[in-house]
């Protein structure tokens, strides 16, 4: 009796469909991957600045917009999975002090590159420079592009995040996309002068009634800030579909603002020759002083540090403590993107619509924060859509 392989095509050539693709393979199906650019597995390139933080140890689903969905899909395939998998095509692994993990090798081409070599021994085929213009479902599914049409029992979209628009033809709606884990553009004025800074900082993201609070190390930037803590900030903003908000930093987050009050009171005592200029030498980057003293008023530099009055010292510790920043936008380099395909009308990565429809990865409505977090939802939603196509058609 001859044996019908099932004929899966997969859209997007990243994380997610990297990994789609080699377990349809595995299960005896005929894959192929359709990819727009000209080659897979680009973005995984750039990842964790070129290392590729591939998951974390310290996985919380709370990390994600949608943490029960995500969940579901992590009881399905787990970090401990992912890494057995990774393990199983070659790749070796560490985690650092944080819980973030990398490849041995700390080059993100050694991923992709174990992942591409497993697709070539599982026959998987790789079309690149193909866009995908239309998906139509009779008995089978019709997919037509750049190119050669094709033919397929089961399509997995992972094209990763903005709007895919054969999928809003064939009836599914979208999130908003909206960028997420970049940079903030803010008002220019208070941070001039501090492009390359960085600060260990308090970060505090007022969005309307709604505060959110991390420690964490920000990097001043010519038009605004960034840092892990605030590509963070940036999702909770973009889960919010808004970029009006205002973020007020804590330069000084290990004093509180009585303590700090009492502190600058013995300093100007104890170092009465520093001008007010020197005020904060050897404690805080004289550009960031500047600007902290300038919020306030305008100060002669030149004169003593002992001439500061007690409610000036009072109104520079609630600058210290509350340096306000209004964001004004989002830098053009997200490394993710909030929203997507609407998690109401999928069901364990298949579509409510269309039987043999399945997605995985960032064109779904869930995001994570900056750790590992997209890239495990990239393998664990892949690595289950792949399996599904199989067992569940």
């Amino acid at each position: 009796m001859e044996i019908i392989k099932k004929q899966v095509i997969i859209i997007g050539g990243g994380a997610a469909g990297l990994v789609a693709a080699i377990f349809c393979a595995k299960n005896g199906a005929d894959t192929i991957i359709l990819e727009k650019n000209n080659r897979i597995g680009k973005k995984i390139l750039v990842t964790g600045n070129g290392r590729c933080n591939l998951s974390n140890i310290n996985l919380n689903i709370n990390k994600y917009n949608k943490s029960e969905e995500a969940g579901k899909i992590f009881n399905q395939f787990s970090v401990e999975d992912t890494l057995n998998f990774f393990k199983s095509i070659g790749l070796m692994t560490y985690a650092d002090s944080e819980g973030r993990i990398y490849p041995s090798t700390d080059y993100a081409n050694s991923v992709l590159d174990v992942l591409r070599i497993k697709c070539e021994n599982l026959n998987v085929k790789v079309v690149c420079n193909y866009e995908v213009k239309n998906i139509i479902k009779i008995e089978k599914f019709i997919i037509t592009g750049t190119g050669d049409d094709f033919i397929a029992d089961s399509v997995i979209v992972t094209t990763g995040g903005g709007v895919f628009e054969p999928i809003k033809k064939l009836g599914h709606s979208i999130v908003k996309c909206v960028p997420s884990l970049t940079g903030f553009k803010t008002e220019k004025e208070k941070i001039a002068g501090l492009s390359g800074i960085k600060i260990n900082a308090k970060v505090s993201l007022n969005i309307g009634n709604k505060i959110y609070t991390e420690n964490g190390e920000v990097i001043f930037k010519d038009e605004g800030i960034s840092g892990i803590v605030i590509l963070n900030m940036s999702a909770h903003l973009a889960r919010q579909k808004t970029d009006k908000a205002i973020l007020y930093l804590d330069l000084l987050p290990e004093f509180t603002e009585q303590s700090l009050l009492e502190y600058l009171i013995n300093r100007k005592e104890n170092c009465a020759y520093f001008t007010i200029e020197q005020f904060f030498t050897g404690m805080l980057h004289k550009n960031i002083a500047r600007n902290i003293l300038k919020s306030i008023k305008e100060f002669d530099f030149s004169k003593k540090c002992s001439t500061l009055t007690d409610t000036e010292l009072e109104q520079i510790v609630r600058a210290l403590k509350n340096f306000e920043l209004k964001i004004t936008g989002f830098y053009d380099n997200a490394q993710v993107t909030s929203g997507g395909v609407n998690l109401s009308e999928v069901i364990n990565l298949q579509s409510k619509l269309i039987k043999g429809l399945y997605f995985a990865g960032e064109v779904l409505d869930i995001d994570g924060q900056c750790g590992g977090y997209n890239l495990q939802w990239a393998w664990s939603s892949g690595a289950v859509a792949g399996k599904s196509t199989i067992n569940n058609n």
